[in-house]
């Protein structure tokens, strides 16, 4: 029987409200990205206007799933799904399956699309795909897979990563697009290398807007609609991720604080807590253990075994599990 639910919700809360897809795994990688593993048991169900971004990637089973509307494309093992923000999809399935969800909310893809590729964030358009099969996108899957069944967070962030470049290549505007109220390349490029290049001190709202020759309104306005995000928030998570870069070598948190214009230690420690979940000294620690290692990521043979075992050990897990549950131990 079909199952929907008429809010305007990201496809995981779809399917813990309506109860059609029983939760094994899930991890939360930061406010905006988590990660979840599901197993359906042939129920269908409707995501109606979904809110964010969700990239689904069968593990086991769903041979006789399909979306109704697009009936010439059958699941099954590895194959991909994407359901861009706000897309209202029917699915039907005939049998158990097994499936893993990443959910990236529509501002961070944007973000990241911009970090990654260097172009305007309204470049980024998410494709309605049902049932791929896209090998880059494939085997980024499986590593992302891997990479969570190890427990390492630092290993689950770089395969997102990859996944997401891979994700990028395939997010194709539309021919001969035209945009319009955001700031010109040259703008953009032009605030990206200057904020880069002045991370070590405060930067005011007044100083970005004049490298620009625009109003402080109009350059707030038009920054926010080509990097997704606020000028200020964009120079933090700059700041974040030039702290990651530095806690690798061998540079105090005092004067990683100061490099990255924190206003002292303390105001670093709780910034960098606040984006990524952990201390700084967590995460050099991390980084210490040399968790991310070559063999990784490697290809497997397949990943059924790696499905069977969420699957049956997955018991008596209520659905209602707290958010860092991890593949891994199921």
């Amino acid at each position: 029987m079909m199952r929907s639910i008429g809010a305007s919700l990201p496809p995981h809360e779809i399917l813990l409200r309506t109860e059609v897809a029983h939760r094994l795994a899930a991890t939360t990688v930061s406010p905006q990205i988590s990660l979840s593993i599901w197993r359906n048991e042939g129920r269908d169900v409707d995501y109606d206007c979904a809110k964010g971004h969700t990239f689904s990637f069968y593990l086991k089973g769903g041979y006789g799933s399909r979306r109704k509307t697009h009936s010439e494309n059958f699941g099954g093992p590895e194959k991909i799904c994407i359901i861009p923000d706000g897309a209202y999809s029917r699915w039907g399935h005939s049998g158990p399956l097994v499936f893993l969800h990443l959910y990236v909310n529509d501002d961070e893809l944007r973000r990241r699309f911009v970090e990654t590729t260097e172009k305007d964030a309204r470049l980024c358009r998410v494709p309605e795909i049902d049932y791929g099969d896209i090998r880059p996108v494939k085997n980024a899957f499986r590593a992302l897979f891997l990479a969570w069944r190890s427990s390492e967070r630092l290993a689950i962030e770089s395969a997102l990563t990859e996944l997401l470049t891979e994700i990028y290549a395939i997010c194709h505007p539309p021919a001969r697009v035209q945009l319009k109220g955001g700031l010109s390349n040259h703008s953009a490029k032009t605030i990206r290398e200057y904020i880069e290049g002045n991370l070590d001190r405060s930067l005011t709202l007044r100083e970005l807007s004049r490298q620009v020759n625009l109003s402080e309104f109009h350059f707030q306005k038009m920054f926010r609609a080509s990097f997704s995000i606020s000028p200020a928030r964009w120079v933090l998570f700059r700041r974040i991720a030039r702290a990651r870069e530095m806690l690798a070598r061998n540079v105090t948190i005092a004067e990683i604080s100061t490099h990255c214009g924190f206003s002292d230690q303390s105001h670093f420690t709780r910034s960098f807590r606040k984006a990524t979940g952990m201390t700084p000294g967590t995460y050099r620690a991390l980084i210490a253990r040399k968790t991310i290692r070559s063999g990784l990521f490697a290809q497997p043979r397949s990943l059924d075994s790696d499905a069977d075992h969420v699957n049956q050990n997955s018991g008596n897990n209520n659905d209602t599990a707290h958010e860092t549950k991890t593949a891994k131990g199921f």
